[in-house]
C-alpha cells in the first residue's frame, strides 16, 4: 500500500478533529451567530433610540427659541415650564445619548438666565462628568464656574477656572479662564496677586484676545495706581 503524503495525513488529522469534536464545534458557531445577532438587534435598538431622542430634541429646540425671544413674561414662563418639563424627561429617558448631553445644557442655561445659579451649576457638573470626552466638557466647566463667581464663592470659582486651564489647555475656555481669575482676584482686591496672573498670561496666552483683554484691564489697575 502506497504510503499517504504529508499533506493527506495533515488533512486526515483535521478531519478526525472534525469528526471527534463537532459537538463543541457546532456548539461554539451557535453561540458565535447568537452573539453576532444579539449585536446586530443591539445596535438597531441604539439607533432607534438616539432617533427617537434626537425628534424629541428638536421639538423642544423649536420651543427653546419661542422661549428665548418671547418678551411676554407670562408667556415665557409658560414656555419654560414646558421646556423644563421636555428637558428632564429626555435627560431621564435617554441618558448617555447625545440628546441628554444637548438637554442638560438647555436646561442648565435656562437656569443660569434665570439666575438659579446653583441649580445651573448642578447641570454643568453632570455634562462634564458623564461626558467628559464631549467638546462641551470644558464650556460646562467654565460656566459652572461662573455660576460660583455669580454667587461671589470665588474660590469654588478660581479652582474650577484653574482645573479647565489644566484639563483643557487647548480649548477656547482656557484663556477665559485665565482672565476670569484676574477679575475675580482685582475683585477681591488681590491686586498684586493680578498682577503676577497677568504675566503668565501674557506669556501663556500671547496670541489670544483674552489676553489683549488682561492687558486692558492691567493697564486700568497701573493707571489708577493699584500696581506698580
Amino acid at each position: 500500500m502506497k504510503e499517504k503524503s504529508s499533506k493527506e495525513k495533515m488533512m486526515d488529522k483535521v478531519a478526525n478533529f472534525f469528526q471527534n469534536n463537532r459537538t463543541v464545534i457546532w456548539i461554539i458557531l451557535g453561540v458565535i451567530v447568537v452573539v453576532m445577532i444579539g449585536f446586530i438587534v443591539m445596535n438597531q435598538i441604539t439607533m432607534s433610540t438616539n432617533s427617537a431622542a434626537l425628534d424629541k430634541l428638536n421639538d423642544v429646540r423649536e420651543n427653546y427659541n419661542n422661549w428665548y425671544t418671547e418678551s411676554d413674561k407670562e408667556k415665557k414662563q409658560s414656555i419654560e415650564s414646558d421646556i423644563l418639563e421636555q428637558l428632564t424627561a429626555i435627560i431621564s429617558d435617554y441618558s448617555n445619548t447625545y440628546a441628554a448631553l444637548k438637554s442638560l445644557q438647555m436646561r442648565a442655561d435656562i437656569y443660569y438666565a434665570n439666575k438659579e445659579y446653583e441649580t445651573a451649576a448642578k447641570d454643568y457638573l453632570k455634562i462634564y462628568t458623564s461626558f467628559p470626552k464631549s467638546d462641551l466638557a470644558s464650556v460646562a466647566m467654565y460656566n459652572q464656574a461662573i455660576c460660583y463667581e455669580e454667587l461671589k464663592e470665588y474660590a469654588k470659582a478660581n479652582d474650577l477656572f484653574a482645573k479647565v486651564m489644566e484639563k483643557y489647555p487647548e480649548s477656547a475656555e482656557a484663556p477665559k479662564s485665565a482672565y476670569a481669575v484676574c477679575r475675580i482676584l482685582v475683585k477681591q482686591e488681590e491686586n498684586s496677586l493680578a498682577d503676577e496672573y497677568f504675566t503668565k498670561i501674557e506669556d501663556k496666552y500671547a496670541s489670544s484676545d483674552w489676553q489683549k483683554i488682561a492687558q486692558n484691564l492691567r493697564i486700568e489697575l497701573k493707571a489708577k495706581g493699584l500696581i506698580q
